[in-house]
């Protein structure tokens, strides 16, 4: 999608900026575990017409970045990202799933995102939170 995008009624341009954790928060994507999630969530996208601008996988969460169309709504974005990349994450790695077959836990942040200020700032945050992770500032008191 383009910044602004055309429907047959309507001009729009819908951005949303989504993160979600996996069940208990605990840490299950690393190496190869990390690039395959990352590759699922790109064909999940296609699949359903998204353009994922920016992607952040880590080892107890996700952060994405996302343009969709009006005919989507925002719950049902997350719901879609959460249950297809669980069922096919899960298919391969089955560890991944607790007992009740489960990847991702119940809640999810999402925020709309237009002005391109905003947007270049939230690229950016994604970007840098591997980083953040790595030296170990993510969780540190104040």
């Amino acid at each position: 999608m383009s910044e602004i995008s055309k429907g047959w009624h309507s001009v729009y341009t819908l951005k949303y900026h989504i993160v979600w954790i996996t069940k208990y928060r605990y840490n299950k994507f690393f190496g190869q575990v990390e690039k395959d999630a990352r590759q699922v969530f790109f064909e999940i996208a296609k699949d359903y017409d998204w353009e994922i601008e920016e992607l952040g996988v880590e080892p107890d969460h996700v952060y994405v970045y996302i343009s969709c169309e009006p005919t989507d709504r925002p719950d049902e974005v997350v719901k879609w990202l959460k249950n297809e990349s669980s069922k096919r994450l899960g298919k391969k790695y089955p560890y991944l799933k607790n007992k009740k077959g489960e990847v991702w836990g119940r809640g999810y942040f999402i925020s709309t995102v237009n002005d391109k200020t905003i947007s270049e700032q939230i690229k950016q945050y994604i970007r840098n939170q591997r980083r953040v992770v790595i030296q170990g500032r993510l969780f540190e008191k104040v």
